[in-house]
């Protein structure tokens, strides 16, 4: 990413109308651009901690992020991933409470950082942000109730391939309409489908070899979609 990049005005920036901002008035986008700042965050850099008190939320004007916890190993469990025009951090400010995951940017991002006092302003005195943010919970509650089923009784094999799936309907295709346009890595996906890096790994190679997928770097490009879709047996929504 170039160093110099255009700082989005929220009254007209080409990701609020599929954000929670949507349903703002020209006055309200208005202040929070008064409000906001902006900054660039490279691949790999920390947007937020697990444990820090939240100052405000984040929202993506152009990039990727990954949600994740945790555990008393070390190992980290993606419980999000979040693109352009989506936020993070708010469930800490809505529930008044420490960070519970880590947010980082995996790719270069535009991010914008909007300060608590609005997000809490907004909350209270706005008419649609609340149910805005409100349809937002329900997803990701919705999504996480679907990931825990699914990680308590399908076998490593279908999650791998499920968690493949899961990052193509996020993040669609590239322009070849084959490769996902993500760099998550090898360890990422394992730690989606809540297996081992060998064991994903190992079956990674099998969808290769069966001429389901191939990899480029990072990059996966799906071969033949339909197969890995029986692999995994049932229909999944994306994260979200």
């Amino acid at each position: 990413m170039n160093r110099t990049y255009e700082i989005p005005r929220c009254e007209i920036c080409g990701v609020k109308t599929r954000s929670v901002f949507a349903g703002l008035s020209n006055k309200e986008s208005s202040r929070i651009n008064s409000e906001k700042s902006t900054n660039v965050y490279k691949h790999g850099q920390i947007l937020f901690y697990e444990g820090n008190h939240p100052a405000g939320v984040y929202c993506i004007k152009r990039g990727k992020v990954k949600v994740y916890k945790t555990d008393l190993d070390g190992k980290e469990h993606i419980v999000r991933l979040a693109k352009d025009g989506d936020i993070v951090g708010y469930l800490a400010l809505v529930g008044n409470e420490p960070y519970t995951a880590t947010a980082v940017a995996i790719e270069d991002s535009v991010i914008c950082f909007i300060p608590e006092s609005i997000f809490h302003e907004y909350m209270t005195c706005s008419v649609k942000f609340p149910r805005k943010i409100m349809e937002v919970m329900f997803e990701e509650l919705k999504i996480a109730e679907i990931r825990a089923m699914e990680l308590a009784h399908k076998p490593v094999r279908q999650r791998v391939a499920e968690a493949i799936l899961m990052i193509k309907d996020f993040y669609g295709f590239c322009d070849d309409g084959k490769t996902v346009n993500s760099t998550l890595t090898r360890i990422d996906i394992a730690n989606m489908a809540g297996a081992c890096a060998e064991t994903t790994i190992r079956f990674l190679s099998d969808f290769k070899t069966a001429r389901l997928v191939d990899f480029e770097g990072k990059k996966i490009k799906i071969l033949n979609l339909e197969g890995l879709k029986k692999v995994s047996e049932v229909f999944h929504p994306a994260i979200a």
